[in-house]
């Protein structure tokens, strides 16, 4: 009996791209593999009903408990799902036979390393086997380069949004025109800039041509607040739509079978679900060039990279009347061959047991 154990900050799946993918490969792992025994370490759970596996609830000021549940545990191997900031990986140390870092770092986090007192992450991260990373060429990629830290490339995944049936159209429901819709979805927050999207719009007429769908889970109520009042301010009530907040994935999947393109326009970033989702659904998209959004998703034609974080109005003009340049045919099967869950949760598979081979 080999015996895993699974470290990571959050594992509650319907927060965010993260904890989706923690959830997929501990399934995969344990429908594809005989006589494995999986601990899954984390902070306390906030619902436990749809876990499979053995919940060791640790917080992170447990230090001892942590490493203690470790060493005496004696197990195979120890796969970390974590940013740099997260205190398991900074005081771990290192009671497993293998050990393997899923790295998921952004903009936000390495341009403050020294501010938030990360270096202690990096000289834990050399000791590990093996480091992977959502991005190619991307920050988190440049980050372990930087300090020789062997790494390889495995993407994030996204579910086929295309199974997801239900009786709405939100285009039908919020817009009474047939103008092109775009969705932009991202949780409230600065990093994700909606603002700065809305404040493009209230100066461009030809943006103002289009219908605008935003919806995002874990608002910040501030910044929400902030962004609304854009809204009412600029007087954009009649092309600009807020959605209440939801993780219901039939909401957000019939979103992506109702509109016509997807927004992102993030000042960080590591391989984001949303437009990994778009792309199951044959969704162009638009994005800032941060995080592997221009070295993994840029490379599959399958949307538009701007050239800049801070764009103007002429930016978004541009991408968006070029965006019938993309092959809308290609895009879903883009999708199949490179982010879909099983392609993804095999290569991790492999890289746990190409360790354990070892």
């Amino acid at each position: 009996m080999k015996k895993f154990c699974f470290v990571t900050a959050r594992f509650h799946p319907m927060i965010g791209g993260t904890e989706l993918l923690a959830k997929s490969i501990l399934e995969f792992v344990g429908d594809n593999t005989e006589d494995i025994e999986i601990t899954i370490v984390t902070q306390p759970c906030i619902d436990r009903k749809d876990y499979l596996h053995k919940i060791q609830e640790i917080s992170f000021a447990e230090k001892d408990k942590f490493n203690s549940l470790i060493k005496e545990s004696n197990f195979d191997l120890c796969v970390f799902l974590c940013d740099l900031h997260t205190p398991y990986l900074n005081y771990y140390e290192f009671g497993c036979q293998k050990n393997l870092c899923i790295l998921n770092l952004d903009e936000t986090t390495y341009n403050n390393i020294d501010s938030w007192n990360l270096r202690g992450g990096i000289e834990v991260l050399k000791k590990f086997d093996l480091c992977t990373t959502f991005t190619k060429g991307g920050i988190a990629n440049r980050f372990l380069e930087e300090h020789s830290i062997k790494n390889t490339y495995i993407p994030n995944f996204a579910r086929d949004v295309l199974k997801t049936k239900n009786d709405k159209d939100y285009k039908k429901l919020l817009f009474n025109n047939d103008n092109t819709t775009i969705l932009y979805n991202g949780a409230f927050e600065v990093r994700k800039n909606q603002h700065n999207i809305l404040l493009r719009i209230a100066e461009s007429e030809k943006l103002q041509n289009y219908n605008w769908i935003f919806i995002g889970a874990q608002p910040s109520r501030e910044y929400l607040k902030y962004c609304d009042d854009l809204v009412k301010t600029q007087g954009l009530d009649k092309v600009v739509k807020f959605l209440k907040p939801t993780t219901n994935t039939e909401i957000l999947d019939k979103l992506y079978q109702s509109v016509d393109l997807l927004m992102l326009t993030s000042i960080a970033e590591g391989l984001p679900l949303v437009l990994l989702e778009a792309i199951s659904a044959g969704l162009p998209w638009v994005a800032t060039p941060v995080g592997g959004i221009r070295g993994v998703l840029g490379k599959t034609k399958t949307g538009i990279v701007l050239d800049k974080i801070d764009f103007d109005k002429e930016d978004i003009e541009i991408a968006l009347s070029d965006i019938h340049n993309i092959d809308k045919e290609k895009i879903k099967s883009v999708w199949q061959e490179s982010f879909n869950r099983e392609k993804v949760c095999k290569m991790h598979l492999e890289a746990f047991q190409g360790l354990l081979n070892e």
